[in-house]
């Protein structure tokens, strides 16, 4: 099984509070996700599927921007 991890969670993390002026927890509901499991996913938990899905639209990038592979 292949584990995705972010490039670069403080990049994600500048980008949620300065470009899009919201908290984690306010993204996390923007995006159908709990702020607890997006504070996981900061921290290096692999998201799911839908959660890789719900984080890059919701930053209007691509997946392959912001994940990577282990």
């Amino acid at each position: 099984m292949i584990k995705y991890r972010l490039k670069n969670p403080q990049s994600i993390d500048n980008t949620i509070r300065n470009q899009l002026n919201l908290s984690d927890r306010e993204f996390a509901a923007e995006i159908g996700i709990s702020r607890n499991y997006f504070s996981k996913i900061m921290h290096g938990h692999t998201p799911g599927l839908r959660a890789r899905l719900a984080i890059a639209k919701g930053l209007g990038k691509k997946t392959e921007d912001i994940f990577v592979a282990d």
